[in-house]
């Protein structure tokens, strides 16, 4: 993993980029991200393509990738159990805003209730 991250961070030129949206989101976890996240964390150029952004779902889908990140670091085990607690919730209530002002057709729609379901059992085993 930590070789994807490099060729991440080398590949990818704009990763400068990605510090402005969300300071503190390393080169490795961006790479664990799908690539439709790519584009909120490395460079808006990728916005205009389909492949690398969440088109045609509405403006709320910003919400989503941060959720994903949150994520990975509540499943951190060397995290403490409180930090582990603090970003479950916080990518609960991340997918929770995306689901809200999804529309019911969205092709992220199955994507963003998987992972809630998976906060949600998540956040039952740290408790």
């Amino acid at each position: 993993m930590l070789v994807l991250a490099a060729l991440v961070a080398v590949a990818l030129p704009d990763l400068a980029v990605a510090q402005k949206y969300r300071g503190n989101t390393s080169a490795t976890e961006i790479a664990k991200l799908p690539k439709y996240c790519y584009a909120q964390y490395l460079s808006e150029e990728l916005a205009k393509d389909p492949q690398h952004s969440i088109q045609g779902c509405g403006a709320f889908m910003n919400h989503f990738c941060p959720g994903l990140v949150d994520m990975m670091r509540a499943q951190k085990p060397t995290a403490q159990r409180w930090e582990r607690a603090e970003r479950v919730e916080s990518a609960r209530k991340n997918f929770a805003y995306t689901l809200t002002h999804m529309p019911p057709n969205c092709w992220l729609r199955p994507d963003a209730e998987k992972a809630a379901k998976e906060a949600d059992f998540l956040a039952a085993t740290i408790r």
